[in-house]
Formats: C-alpha cells, structure tokens, sequence
C-alpha cells in the first residue's frame, strides 16, 4: 500500500495544511467536508502538492520534515527540486 504526503492551501487565507494519508481522494472530501478540525475554518481548500511513498514511516518522516522547514520559501525549494511529485500553481 502506497501513502501520500500532501499540501493543502486554503483559499480563504493561503495558509498551507501538511499531511499524509493512504487515500488522498477520501481525505480531502473530509477536509473541505468540515470534518477535520484544523482546516474547518480554512474552507475551501486545493490541493497544493503531493507526492507518493512506499510506506506509512516515510510518508510520517516527510511530513514531519515539511513541517520543521518553518517557511513557505524552503518548503517550495524542496518541492521544486523533488522528483516523482504533484504541484499545482
């Protein structure tokens, strides 16, 4: 089974939500559904970026790498140079 990491950007304010999740499909209908506390408010929300990984620990270590990059300005360098990822602009 494969997961993906993902970013979601609200379309209210522009902030961004990290995540990861083995069905991206069903997860964002959740968000932009008001079932998920943090983005409730953000609604509507777009899928910004995501990518695939092999297993549950690496999609919960790029997460966490996403998250600990603090500016938008590094998460965007990492997601330019990265290979095999979805961006939406």
């Amino acid at each position: 089974m494969s997961y993906c990491v993902y970013i979601l950007e609200s379309l209210v304010d522009g902030s961004w939500y990290y995540g990861q999740t083995n069905d991206l499909e069903k997860r964002f209908v959740r968000h932009n559904a008001g079932y998920e506390k943090y983005t409730k408010n953000k609604r509507p929300l777009r899928i910004y970026w995501s990518t695939k990984v092999s297993t549950r620990s690496e999609a919960m270590k790029l997460e966490r790498k996403l998250k600990n990059m603090k500016s938008r300005r590094r998460v965007q360098e990492f997601i330019d140079q990265s290979s095999g990822s979805s961006a939406v602009r």
